[in-house]
């Protein structure tokens, strides 16, 4: 008897880690209509699909073309299709985590630590996370890629590889993190090279290119499509460093310094039991490190949770190669993990507390399926969830609601999920949410769907993100809204444009030149019409290399309008295209005045300065050109 009650009690908590792994990678997830700006854009992914937009030719996004399935909305048949889609990937993580609990012989030890490691990764896979599914099959890739170095077997190998080549499917940044994967997989092979690495780099090569580029061809239609839509998101990804950066404690900086060093030691320990296994992940994880780094510091807020769960999950993949045999070998990986442990509950835990703890305690997916099955017990949550986000105060005014009708309407503002409630007729621009248009490219392209597309209504609520000054955020866009709309209506929360018989204007006259320095003043001429600025500032050597290894601090823009200047943030690769001047609008009063036809504006700007801590990385001085509107 005592010597069955041992492997009894093994093989149950085998079984007991099996089923938390399982329930805390479940990539099932759907999602109501909520008043967040993040489920904004949600509702335009699933709409985009479901009106069978092409990405990069008719929206441009940081998703994939099959994104919707990961983030489902009741939108036509998304939630069906979303669900199978997420079954089927937790069936085939699933069986990869039946191999790593039941077949690779892993002793129990090892099996804990990476049960608890993958638990602190948990919360990029689940609801309200979106995009999740990637994650989970990065993971289920790399277990794979790692049982195939340790066990062998071209199955797994080949596996990994398709699913490597899926997840660009999902996200567009997968797409730079699995070349980055791939890279690292090819280097080793050439170092640790044998007679049959050849067969192994050309696999790797080509399965995830061919993967990624077959269902790209037959999702997006084209060959022109695909390079549409891979340089639009490059110009998303591109942009990202300075337009969305914000900064945060230096303490997590230096945590996240810190979780690397926890790395590289558990690699070095690794590396005196199996010094190939050690060099293999080395390679393999070198850039997905670097990614999830500047993911996770460019924007310093809830995102660096991306760079502390991907360091979980490298740890994971080093406790399953290493050889736990006795009690000193297990100290010093019990140790890291437990300061890790500490690390991230400072800088993860404590990012939305509660959820947090419910996606670690696998609490989160469990309801997320209890509440799945069948479809109309999901399907009266959604409804519930939706009453619930978006109360009456937090939708469209109804006096705007009966002017609109079912009418076509685009909406300007950053929350506006609302429109599925309130039923409206909502056509998508092209970046589906304006603060993204943050290069001259993406800004044009919305720019020039106002002008040929752009529907009868359009709302707005003079907000924008990061304190940013609203026309000043996307000006080629706000030019041609200028150009074709007038104030309709202004409500409580939101103001009524509706679109002209004919232009307001044909085309700018330039009238004066200048350079001018950060934190010098431009000032506007004093005119009864309307004065137009654009500036050229471009990047110094320092700042293009800040844009590409981390991130360009914040420029801010001074408004002088007398006794009460106001300073917002502004996006110095946008402002090549004209923005407002003299009658630059800043609130929600402000912008109906400028676009109410019947009058001029009573408040004026008689200068701006532009300055902040980005200066630095930008040259000493912007060319500006001042311009008038001509009939």
């Amino acid at each position: 008897m005592s010597s069955v009650r041992p492997s009894y009690l093994s093989n149950f908590i085998r079984r007991v880690l099996f089923i938390y792994t399982a329930l805390v990678v479940c990539p099932i997830a759907y999602w109501p209509a909520t008043a967040s700006y993040d489920n904004s854009w949600y509702l335009a992914v699933n709409l985009a699909a479901n009106r069978h937009m092409v990405p990069g030719h008719d929206f441009v996004w940081t998703t994939g073309p099959l994104a919707y399935l990961a983030i489902p909305m009741d939108v036509g048949s998304n939630l069906i299709q979303g669900l199978a889609f997420q079954l089927v990937l937790w069936l085939v993580v699933l069986a990869i985590l039946w191999g790593v609990f039941f077949r690779s012989n892993l002793q129990l030890r090892n099996l804990v630590c990476f049960a608890i490691l993958i638990g602190l990764s948990s919360r990029i896979y689940q609801y309200p996370e979106p995009l999740g599914a990637a994650e989970v099959m990065l993971l289920g890739a790399l277990v794979l890629l790692l049982q195939f170095q340790v066990r062998g077997g071209m199955a797994r190998y080949v596996v990994a590889l398709v699913m490597l080549g899926c997840i660009p499917l999902i996200k567009f940044i997968g797409l730079i993190t699995v070349l980055g994967l791939i890279a690292g997989l090819i280097v080793d092979r050439i170092v640790h090279w044998r007679a049959d690495a050849w067969r192994e780099i050309l696999l790797a090569a080509t399965v995830p290119v061919m993967v990624t580029g077959t269902c790209y061809w037959l999702t997006l239609g084209s060959f022109h499509a695909i390079a549409a839509y891979i340089h639009a998101s490059v110009n998303l990804s591109s942009g990202y460093s300075g337009a969305m950066s914000i900064s945060g404690f230096a303490i997590q900086i230096v945590a996240a310094f810190e979780a690397l060093v926890i790395l590289a030691i558990a690699l070095m320990l690794l590396a005196a039991q199996h010094r190939r296994l050690a060099r293999f992940l080395a390679f393999l994880l070198a850039v997905p490190t670097f990614i999830s780094f500047k993911h996770g510091f460019v924007r310093q807020d809830h995102h660096v949770m991306y760079f502390f769960c991907f360091v979980a999950i490298s740890l994971a993949l080093v406790v399953l190669a290493a050889s736990f045999n006795n009690r000193r070998t297990l100290l010093a990986p019990v140790t890291a993990l437990l300061v890790f442990a500490v690390l991230w509950q400072s800088n993860v835990g404590l990012t939305h507390f509660r959820a947090v703890v419910a996606s670690v305690t696998a609490v989160r997916p469990t309801l997320m399926l209890w509440h799945a099955f069948p479809l109309d017990r999901m399907r009266s949550w959604l409804r519930s969830q939706e009453q619930y986000s978006l109360p009456a105060n937090l939708r469209l005014e109804p006096e705007i609601r009966s002017v609109v009708g079912h009418e076509p309407v685009a909406i300007l503002s950053m929350p506006y999920s609302y429109a599925t409630v309130d039923d409206l007729n909502l056509s998508l621009y092209p970046v589906l949410q304006r603060y993204a248009a943050y290069t001259p490219l993406l800004d044009q392209l919305n720019a020039d769907w106002v002008r040929d597309k752009g529907p009868r209504f359009m709302i707005f609520d003079g907000q924008s993100i990061d304190g940013r000054q609203p026309w000043t955020e996307t000006p080629a866009m706000w030019v041609e809204i200028y150009r074709w709309y007038n104030l309709r209506m202004l409500g409580q929360r939101n103001l009524l444009l509706e679109r002209r018989d004919q232009a307001r204007f044909t085309h700018f006259v330039p009238f004066a030149h200048s350079r001018v320095r950060f934190g010098d003043t431009l000032w506007f001429p004093t005119a009864a019409q309307p004065v137009f600025w654009k500036m050229q500032c471009s990047l110094n050597t320092t700042g293009k290399l800040q844009s590409v290894l981390f991130r360009v601090p914040e420029i801010t823009v001074t408004l002088d309008e007398g006794m009460r200047p106001r300073e917002f943030r502004v996006l110095p690769d946008v402002l090549v295209s004209p923005s407002m001047g003299n009658q630059l609008p800043s609130d929600l009063v402000q912008f109906a005045a400028v676009f109410d036809a019947s009058k001029s504006p009573d408040f004026s700007v008689k200068g701006v300065t532009l300055n902040g801590a980005g200066t630095a990385a930008y040259g000493r001085g912007c060319e500006v050109e001042l311009s008038h509107p001509a009939p």
